[in-house]
């Protein structure tokens, strides 16, 4: 990814000690590349990064065997042989794609020229038709306390530092206020007791499509991510900002925007090769069978 203009909107919040969290809809080019422009503006001053990603925390060994060697096919590979990359059909909700991978490949590079921890804060990935546990059960009820626990203790050395900590989540787990007043508190809300200085940004657009969960007419439920077209938000292209009114934070649930204009679908990654064991590795095993990742 190029160096960010010095006049990138994003620009005023990067500063040392921030905490920003970028609210996306799944499976987009644009939304995760504010996540990364954030990084290398931040890289770029100095500061050192710690970036919290809406990824099973299963992933973590995956992504920090990554982020210890060299950006070829086959350590793209090797991050992308799990089944959260390659989830069964009903499964896909649109974060595993190029896009993600577009976003840790730009992080891998300004990780060369600072310091960048990633940190995956989801609930670990659980494989197909096997029994979930009872304690999983209990945390998918509070998922949002269970992310903000993990994103916190990555961010307090980071912020505490002077560096900038950077969240990438869905625009409903980013929010710093309840949809209801009887509802679990999003992720937002949980990480604003921690850090009240925070700025949540909203993700925005001017318009296009996403690869994401959606429901056809008469569906009970979705069925795994399909392209959505999107409806224009209510701000300028290009445009990032705080909202001047407190209305508008209540009704959004987050303090400002950042508006990236079209948005492109991210495509999932082609199939992994078969491997000589039937039964597939668990997400972030090593030696994993995988499709060949090129850029």
């Amino acid at each position: 990814m190029a160096k960010p203009p010095d006049d990138d909107p994003l620009g005023r919040f990067v500063v040392p000690g921030a905490v920003v969290l970028v609210g996306e809809t799944h499976g987009t080019h644009e939304l995760p590349a504010v996540v990364a422009r954030l990084a290398a503006l931040a890289s770029g001053r100095g500061l050192p990064v710690a970036v919290a990603l809406e990824v099973p925390s299963s992933e973590q060994p995956a992504l920090d065997a990554f982020f210890a060697r060299p950006d070829d096919p086959a350590a793209r590979t090797a991050l992308t042989a799990s089944a959260f990359w390659h989830p069964p059909p009903g499964f896909d909700d649109g974060r595993a794609g190029r896009g993600m991978l577009r976003l840790l490949r730009a992080l891998h590079r300004t990780a060369q020229r600072g310091t960048v921890a990633v940190r995956a804060v989801d609930l670990p990935w659980i494989e197909e038709a096997t029994a979930v546990p009872d304690d999983v059960v209990a945390l998918l009820a509070r998922r949002d306390a269970v992310m903000a626990d993990v994103a916190a203790a990555a961010f307090a050395p980071v912020a505490t530092d002077g560096g900038v900590a950077i969240l990438l989540a869905g625009n409903v787990h980013t929010r710093v206020r309840r949809r209801s007043p009887f509802g679990p508190a999003p992720l937002g809300a949980c990480l604003t007791q921690r850090f009240p200085e925070l700025v949540a940004l909203q993700g925005h657009w001017s318009g296009g499509t996403c690869r994401a969960m959606g429901r056809e007419p008469g569906e009970p439920v979705p069925r795994g991510a399909r392209v959505l077209r999107l409806s224009p938000s209510p701000t300028a292209p290009g445009s990032a900002g705080l909202w001047t009114r407190a209305r508008e934070v209540s009704r959004t649930g987050h303090h400002g925007w950042v508006n990236v204009g079209h948005l492109t679908p991210s495509s999932p990654l082609p199939a992994p090769h078969p491997g000589p064991e039937p039964t597939p590795a668990r997400p972030g095993a090593q030696g994993s069978p995988g499709a060949r990742i090129d850029p």
